[in-house]
C-alpha cells in the first residue's frame, strides 16, 4: 500500500505500511502511534469526529469495519496508548462465494474552519456562506470482495452512503464490560442508503461535499451530459418535501419544483437490496437528489469533469483536439442551496 492522509480540523492521520500516526497540527502534539502487526493491518482510515476514527481491519472479515477512539491530549508515549475499538459495525454475509476483503471510505477530507482561539468564538466559525460543520457529513463505503476459491477481487456493484448521526448513535451508552459494541448489519445498514448497480469507474469518480454527493454520466445519442447531486441530510428531504418524520415510510418519492431546469425530487421509504447479500437487506434513509443536464457541443470530441463545494457547482470542459486549453463554467443548481 502507499500511504492515506486524512484531516478533520486540527487533526492529522497518516496511515502507511507501517504505521498509523495521529496527531494534532496546530500544537504538533503526537496522539496516537500504531505498529501496523502483519497479521492484523489497517487498510483505510477517515476521521468521524474529534477523538474518533473509522479504521478497516480486512483480517478481522465482516467485523472489519470499526469505530476506534483516540486520546484529544498528547499522552507521555503515544506508542502505549493504542486505539480503543469502541463499535464494531458487522456485515451481514454476501451472496454467492463472495467474502469481504477490503473497504474504500471517501468523504469530505477538506480542513473544517475553526477558530483559532476556541475560547473566544465558537469552536466551528461560520467562515463562509454555506459551510458545513464536520458533524454534517456523509461516507460512503465501497467494499472490496473476493471470490473463493479462486481469490479474485472486485469492486462490489453497490455503494453504501452513512451520516455522521449514524456512526456516532451507537457510541451511548458505553459497554459496562468495555468491550466494543458489535452492530449487526441489518441494524445499522437500515439507517443507510445503498445504490446498486454500480460500476467501478463510478466509485472512483463521484465527489463528495458535506452531506452532497455529485456525480455526471454522459448520453452521447442525446448529447447531453446529466449532473445529479444527492443530498443525505434527512432534514433537507422532509423541509423540501414538506414530509414530516412520522410520514416517511408511508411515502416514496416526492417531486419538488425546481429553478433554472433542476429537476429535485425527495426520496423516502425503504430500499430492499437482495441480490448482494445472502439476505435481503433494507435501507431507509431518505435523500433529496437535483438533476441538471448540460447540452453537449456535436462539434468537439470533449472530457467533462464536475466538482462540487459548499457553495458551487463547476462544470469543466476539456477538448481533446486542443489540449491544454480548457474552459470552466459555473453550474447553478438549486439542490446547493437547499440546507
Amino acid at each position: 500500500m502507499g500511504y492515506i492522509l486524512d484531516v478533520l480540523e486540527e487533526h492529522v492521520a497518516l496511515l502507511c505500511s507501517e504505521k498509523l500516526c495521529i496527531w494534532n497540527w496546530w500544537t504538533g502534539g503526537l496522539l496516537a502511534e500504531v505498529i501496523q502487526p502483519l497479521d492484523d493491518v489497517i487498510t483505510n482510515i477517515s476521521f468521524i469526529a474529534p477523538g474518533y476514527i473509522l479504521v478497516v481491519r480486512p483480517a478481522a472479515g465482516l467485523d472489519c469495519l470499526q469505530l476506534c477512539s483516540f486520546p484529544l491530549v498528547p499522552p507521555s508515549n503515544p506508542s502505549d496508548h493504542p486505539l480503543v475499538t469502541r463499535v464494531i459495525y458487522q456485515f451481514p454475509p454476501f451472496s454467492g462465494t463472495s467474502v469481504l476483503s477490503d473497504i474504500r471510505i471517501l468523504a469530505d477530507r477538506q480542513t473544517f474552519l475553526c477558530a483559532l482561539n476556541p475560547s473566544d468564538t465558537p469552536t466551528e466559525a461560520p467562515l463562509r456562506p454555506f459551510h458545513l460543520s464536520s458533524r454534517s457529513r456523509v461516507f460512503s463505503l465501497g467494499p472490496l470482495l473476493s471470490e473463493t476459491p479462486n481469490d479474485v477481487t472486485r469492486h462490489a456493484e453497490f455503494v453504501i452512503f452513512v451520516t455522521f448521526s449514524t456512526f456516532m448513535k451507537y457510541l451511548d451508552p458505553p459497554q459496562p464490560t468495555g468491550e466494543p459494541r458489535v452492530v449487526l448489519g441489518k441494524d445499522w445498514l437500515y439507517h443507510t442508503r445503498i445504490f446498486t448497480g454500480i460500476d467501478k469507474y463510478w466509485v472512483e469518480e463521484f465527489q463528495i461535499a458535506g452531506s452532497r454527493v455529485i456525480f455526471s454520466t454522459t448520453d452521447y445519442q442525446s448529447e447531453e451530459v446529466r449532473i445529479e447531486v444527492i443530498d443525505f441530510n434527512p432534514e433537507v428531504a422532509a423541509r423540501a418535501a414538506g414530509v414530516p418524520q412520522k410520514q416517511w415510510d408511508s411515502h416514496s418519492a416526492v417531486p419538488i419544483k425546481g429553478a433554472n431546469g433542476s429537476e429535485i425530487t425527495a426520496k423516502f421509504g425503504c430500499g430492499l437490496i437482495q441480490d448482494h447479500f445472502a439476505d435481503p437487506v433494507v435501507c431507509a434513509m431518505p435523500y433529496t437528489v437535483s438533476v441538471r443536464t448540460v447540452q453537449m457541443d456535436p462539434d468537439e470530441v470533449i472530457y467533462h469533469e464536475v466538482c462540487i463545494d459548499e457553495e458551487r457547482l463547476v462544470f469543466l470542459k476539456v477538448c481533446s483536439l486542443s489540449f491544454p486549453r480548457s474552459k470552466a463554467d459555473s453550474v447553478t443548481m438549486v439542490e446547493s442551496r437547499l440546507s
